[in-house]
């Protein structure tokens, strides 16, 4: 006896050709197109990379640029962009401890996380931890705090969807200035 439903795996197309016509389009509607591998890099990390590649090429070692990356990296941006708001937080603290209500800053908490947040995850689109000059690298830097300040406020006190949308255009933005060949 023969198993009448083989094992080989069909493409779609044969799939496809197999149903009745009035299924056909009903298949292409409901079937889920390939997603591409969550492997593959994004339009924007293959621009960072021929970039980096490009660079590479011509280049040469630079002490400068390997000082300021240690000197500067992401955790001490942040610390650095966020010090403001973070400063706050610690007073509200020093405040209210001996009194017993920690509570009292919970919105200056949620506010140092948030900007920490908000700017960690923009460091990343914009590839902070790839620039290869240290003028792109301080350029980073500059438009990450610009568009934080412009959007949430100089204290982070207008964080929300709205301002949120305007800050993750405006860093989409600043991606092609920043990593511009």
């Amino acid at each position: 006896m023969v198993w009448p439903f083989g094992s080989k795996e069909k493409d779609v197309a044969e799939i496809k050709k197999e149903l009745p016509i009035d299924l056909q389009e009903f298949f292409d509607e409901a079937n889920p197109k390939p997603h591409s591998s969550i492997f593959e890099p994004s339009p924007k990390q293959k621009l960072v990379e021929q970039i980096l590649l490009e660079n590479e090429k011509t280049a040469q070692y630079s002490h400068e640029l390997d000082d300021y990356k240690r000197q500067q990296n992401a955790g001490v941006v942040l610390a650095v962009n966020c010090s403001e708001i973070r400063m706050q937080m610690l007073e509200c603290v020093k405040q209210w401890k001996f009194m017993g209500e920690m509570n009292q800053c919970s919105d200056f908490v949620n506010k140092y996380s948030a900007c920490d947040k908000i700017q960690k995850d923009a460091l990343k689109h914009l590839f902070y931890d790839d620039c290869y000059k240290v003028e792109q690298c301080k350029r980073i830097r500059y438009a990450v705090d610009l568009f934080f300040v412009k959007n949430f406020g100089r204290y982070g006190e207008d964080v929300n969807e709205e301002t949120k949308a305007k800050f993750d255009d405006d860093i989409d933005k600043a991606f092609y200035r920043v990593w511009k060949k």
